[in-house]
């Protein structure tokens, strides 16, 4: 018997803080148990319970294998089909943060790219299917979503769908649509309060989009029962603007927002695609300062700092799960849609490259690297982002989660 090479440990002066990444189980002993741990040839109930909770284990290398297979079994999980379904890659914001931005073109989806995803989706019916709408920004081709989903309901095929947008267009002809179609929920991208808000996503000619955003917000909660996610992006300058916008819908959404009708939720900006120029975007020393400076504010309905559970792999490493262009291009990462070049099939040809799929799931696999397999975070990390690891050459830089240096210090937080 033996510690789980997946433990977290904070030692205060009395107790010990165990946290197993693999598991979640998080227990406090009290130092002379810890201390006393396996030193007798007799295990005792404390090892007992700690042994069914993975803090301790009978075979190191055996946990390994444990989790290679879970997450295999998730990566080849074949009942199960992800669709991000673009109507469009055009879209009218000019955000400079915008992964997308050199691939944006004014192209909608034709008839017969609709066909083949109805064809395709059909092939697939007796799977889960969650479909994302996705762009671009989708609402500028709604149409088409109307389109899709009609014939799908005709056909009665079953699945659940959602959207993702910028929030500017949902407009009254929009909202009509979305009663119509079965949205799950509406995750929309907001970057703070108006004056903030308004410098950084803006449209193509300048003008501020946060008064649309929310009368369309408005329009949602009163004319549909479909819950809304708002996604604030934060980084160095404006890293105070998702208290603030908090703080907004708590006084102006109140009732909405005890219903979890809506919800706030944040993420930071990284230098993903090489486009901090200005310095802007978020370390991890940075983003863990954050999480903590957070956690000490009173604000109603804020996320809490929290211990992560296992990460799921992403859709580029999960079989089924693709993002389709208005042109029919597939693509194995929303980062890559509309870049031709990271293509792995099209819809019109019906066509899937088998070795563009293997080298996604299996180039750079952290499942197969040393280091990440006997690193304690590895469970919460999943090895980062795939196109991290391909950026570092499958070597640990900047795909290494910024868990690795900071699990402890966001564990010391915790008591119970």
């Amino acid at each position: 018997m033996d510690f789980s090479r997946y433990n977290i440990y904070v030692k205060g002066n009395d107790v010990v803080t165990i946290f197993n990444t693999f598991t979640s189980a998080l227990v406090q002993l009290n130092n002379d148990s810890f201390e006393n741990l396996l030193t007798s040839d007799t295990n005792s109930e404390t090892e007992e319970k700690l042994l069914a909770m993975g803090i301790l284990v009978n075979n190191r290398n055996d946990e390994i294998q444990k989790y290679k297979y879970i997450q295999y079994s998730r990566m080849f999980r074949n009942n199960q089909m992800l669709l991000y379904i673009c109507p469009t890659m055009n879209c009218n914001f000019s955000c400079s943060y915008c992964f997308e931005a050199g691939n944006k073109t004014k192209i909608n989806m034709s008839t017969e790219v609709e066909d083949a995803i109805v064809r395709f989706i059909s092939q697939n019916k007796n799977k889960k299917i969650s479909i994302i709408w996705f762009g671009g920004e989708p609402l500028l081709n709604v149409d088409t979503i109307k389109n899709i989903t009609d014939r799908l309901n005709k056909e009665q095929i079953n699945y659940s769908s959602s959207m993702i947008t910028n929030g500017s267009l949902l407009t009254k002809h929009a909202v009509d649509i979305l009663k119509t179609i079965s949205i799950e929920f509406i995750q929309i991208s907001m970057d703070g309060t108006k004056a903030v808000h308004d410098i950084r996503r803006h449209f193509r000619s300048g003008k501020g989009s946060f008064d649309a955003i929310i009368e369309g917000i408005n329009r949602i909660l009163s004319d549909t029962s479909i819950p809304i996610t708002v996604q604030v992006a934060i980084d160095k300058t404006n890293y105070q603007e998702y208290e603030k916008l908090l703080s907004y819908f708590n006084n102006n959404f109140s009732s909405y927002m005890d219903e979890k009708r809506i919800q706030l939720n944040f993420n930071v900006v990284k230098d993903r695609t090489n486009f901090d120029t200005q310095g802007t975007c978020m370390s991890h020393q940075d983003y863990f300062h954050y999480l903590t400076r957070l956690n000490k504010l009173n604000l109603k309905h804020k996320m809490d700092l929290f211990l992560p559970k296992m990460s799921q792999p992403c859709m580029y490493n999960t079989v089924g799960a693709y993002a389709i262009t208005p042109d029919g291009e597939i693509y194995k990462c929303i980062e890559h849609v509309g870049n031709p070049q990271k293509s792995v099939g099209n819809i019109l040809k019906e066509n899937i490259s088998l070795s563009g799929l293997a080298t996604c799931m299996f180039k750079n696999n952290y499942l197969e690297n040393t280091e990440c397999m006997n690193c304690p975070v590895l469970p919460i990390c999943g090895g980062g982002c795939p196109l991290d690891r391909e950026a570092d050459g499958g070597e640990n830089n900047v795909a290494c989660s910024f868990y690795k240096k900071y699990i402890d210090q966001i564990l010391s937080c915790f008591s119970l």
